[in-house]
């Protein structure tokens, strides 16, 4: 709008002051729908702590939102105060909740396909992020190889995803009316999915899909972390069995740099530093409670490293299409786990 001229610089100030002040009025009541009532003083004052947490994760980021001052150096010191502050009010509520600290990889996820392709993940983002070796191998001088491919595999990753909830369907764990909304939605989804990806294909940029590609990183980092930390969908068990494990958010941790700095978005960055702190709280839980994936977790953090030090060789060359690339593969992960998830559902109402 102020690029417009509609109402310039005076209106978009106060849309911008409205918008932050509901957003954080609704960060203060949200604790209130899912957290249960505090039966003493001392619950009371950890519900204070909880939403003072949000209040100030909010309130700075909002801050780094609208000034764009301050240099690099103090923007990722503000990105990574908000990412912890945020963090703390997530793990405030575990504690609240009485919810303990859950590795990233458990029983029985830790036996299935998705989680014996970590090492592969991690190994591919790292050359696409840190190197220039895929584009040189594959001898690529345009993305519509590669762009194609993530369209075949964002089809395949819907294919498996109705296959899953079909399977829940014939188990007489989901009804029939449920199964198709989501389905339907699961549709919405892939249409917007393949339109960004034929804007790619049209007009290639590592811009121009800020919102489509933070808005995956969302689904496939920040929801499972959150879900698995916190009951946030407790009230809505189908929806809570339709996000990824805690395994996969560390899997897909690299969707959040692989763009590289020149790239980063206010919620990217975000994103970016709170992937880290997630990867970094995983380490301890499995140090502290003598779990296997130590190392795995260890590289997960210098691959990140290396990632943002580089900058983001590949996403340089070709735009974002490395990262469409990472998305789709992430996304059939999730298929893959859903349907391993809904099979072992369905196996004791098959017998």
């Amino acid at each position: 709008m102020a690029g417009a001229g509609s109402g310039g610089l005076p209106l978009w100030l106060a849309c911008s002051v409205a918008g932050g002040a509901l957003a954080i009025r609704a960060g203060g009541r949200a604790a209130t729908y899912y957290l249960p009532g505090a039966e003493n003083e001392d619950g009371l004052a950890l519900q204070y702590v909880i939403r003072r947490n949000l209040l100030a994760a909010l309130f700075v980021f909002g801050v780094v939102f609208v000034w764009d001052g301050g240099g690099p150096y103090l923007r990722a010191g503000l990105f990574l105060v908000t990412a912890i502050l945020f963090l703390r009010y997530l793990l405030l509520q575990s504690k609240y909740l009485h919810l303990p600290a859950r590795p990233y990889l458990s029983a029985p996820e830790d036996r299935g396909f998705v989680a014996s392709q970590k090492w592969p993940v991690l190994t591919l983002a790292l050359l696409i992020g840190a190197t220039q070796w895929p584009d040189a191998w594959l001898g690529m001088n345009d993305t519509a190889p590669l762009l194609l491919t993530s369209l075949l595999l964002l089809v395949l990753a819907a294919l498996i995803f109705v296959i899953a909830l079909v399977r829940l369907q014939q188990a007489r764990l989901w009804a029939k009316p449920l199964v198709r909304r989501t389905s339907f939605c699961a549709g919405m989804a892939l249409a917007v999915a393949l339109a960004a990806v034929f804007v790619e294909l049209e007009a290639p940029g590592p811009g121009r899909l800020i919102a489509f590609t933070t808005a995956c990183t969302f689904v496939l980092v920040l929801l499972p972390f959150v879900n698995s930390t916190t009951r946030l969908l407790s009230a809505y068990p189908n929806a809570s069995f339709l996000v990824a494990p805690p395994v996969l958010a560390v899997m897909n941790a690299p969707l959040t740099v692989v763009n590289g700095l020149s790239g980063m978005a206010t919620f990217t960055a975000f994103l970016f530093a709170f992937a880290v702190l997630m990867v970094v709280y995983q380490l301890l839980v499995v140090v502290g409670e003598h779990k296997r994936g130590t190392i795995y977790l260890l590289a997960s953090i210098g691959v990140l490293a290396a990632i943002f030090f580089s900058d983001g060789a590949a996403w340089a060359e070709r735009g974002g299409a490395w990262k469409i690339f990472l998305i789709a593969l992430g996304f059939v992960l999730y298929a893959v786990d859903l349907l391993e998830r809904a099979s072992r559902a369905a196996a004791p109402a098959a017998r």
